[in-house]
């Protein structure tokens, strides 16, 4: 058994430790981290916040760039060569007209002229021109004895003068490569570009005497002529010469005949 004064020595140790804890809990509720009282508080806002509306996302915007041009077909127009742009039909029409060579010779050809579809030449208007430009006294029978005839009967020519669309000029001349732009010949056949009949090239002035020149020379690739040069700066120009591309410091000249020196 305590004693009186026993007791009052527990009763006083009792209070004193209850004081000493209350002390201590109010010490470390006081010191309480800051960074924890941040985060509650951040806690409370946010249950307290509206929900953000998610953001619609933006199509990303690049930079527009212009498309680079396809490479296309040199233009002729520097040059001055005229082209139409014609497409014909792929058929032909031949001509009825016929008439016999002005001079018979001993190398007599029959010729016939057939014109392409959607080519705007009548093929008989045609074949008269040709007539009279093969019997010329300037042309080949006046240098290779050569005489021609105008026939309606294919069967009967053995020289078939074409005058056909671009297009179908550059199939017909193939494997030559003219480009859509010139003229040819092949064994039995002349091919006359129907933008050089109609609209000759800037070497010459006068259509008449141009297609004199395309005439004269496409058939003499017929009779077995080649090509030449310019004899000479000035000089009238061999038919043979390719006046359709250049002159080469010759004069225009459709005639075979003519004398190819200086006047």
């Amino acid at each position: 058994m305590l004693t009186a004064r026993g007791r009052r020595g527990l009763l006083i140790l009792v209070v004193f430790t209850v004081l000493l804890s209350a002390l201590t809990i109010r010490a470390v509720v006081s010191d309480a981290s800051p960074v924890a009282k941040d985060a509650a508080v951040s806690a409370s806002t946010a249950v307290r916040s509206p929900t953000a509306k998610p953001t619609a996302s933006q199509p990303t915007t690049r930079p527009k760039t212009k498309p680079t041009p396809s490479p296309s077909v040199s233009s002729t127009t520097s040059t001055g060569i005229l082209r139409s742009g014609l497409v014909g039909s792929g058929t032909f029409t031949t001509s009825t007209w016929a008439k016999p060579a002005v001079t018979r010779t001993a190398k007599l050809h029959r010729f016939i002229v057939k014109v392409e579809g959607g080519v705007p030449v009548d093929p008989d208007d045609a074949a008269r021109q040709i007539h009279a430009i093969l019997n010329d006294p300037r042309g080949w029978s006046g240098v290779n004895g050569a005489s021609f005839a105008a026939v309606a009967d294919s069967a009967q020519a053995d020289l078939v003068i074409h005058i056909a669309s671009p297009p179908t000029t550059t199939k017909m001349c193939a494997p030559l490569k003219v480009g859509g732009k010139w003229s040819c010949a092949a064994g039995r056949k002349v091919i006359l570009n129907s933008d050089r009949w109609q609209l000759m090239t800037p070497t010459y002035h006068d259509l008449a005497e141009y297609r004199a020149y395309m005439i004269n020379h496409e058939v003499g690739h017929f009779l077995g002529r080649g090509h030449v040069g310019c004899p000479k700066v000035g000089a009238a120009a061999p038919v043979m010469v390719q006046q359709s591309i250049s002159l080469r410091g010759c004069r225009p000249n459709a005639w075979p005949t003519t004398p190819s020196t200086a006047s």
